[in-house]
């Protein structure tokens, strides 16, 4: 039971990167091949944009969900006490 093992922040972090991935992709083709796109406020380039939010949205997500796994793993394990280096070196007396 690994830090990643949860199937939804799995499926949210690798959905989000994907559509990411996507719109970046089909917004670059069409700014290719109309470089004012970005300027004008195109609908496409904002619909584009606003499915980038919702990607990053998802990854973000599943990042707090990490971390909550990461933090709860680690306040269940807790350190043993360190002795004090007093107790580890016996005392002697000099000659």
């Amino acid at each position: 039971d690994g830090l990643f093992a949860a199937r939804r922040p799995f499926w949210a972090w690798q959905s989000g990167c994907g559509l990411y991935v996507g719109s970046m992709f089909v917004l670059g083709t069409l700014e290719g091949t109309d470089p004012g796109l970005l300027f004008r406020g195109d609908a496409a380039a904002t619909w584009l944009y606003g499915l980038r939010w919702i990607a990053g949205a998802a990854m973000l997500g599943a990042s707090w969900a990490w971390l909550a796994r990461a933090r709860a793993a680690s306040v269940c394990r807790q350190a043993p006490p360190v002795p004090s280096e007093a107790a580890e070196i016996p005392y002697e007396e000099a000659a």
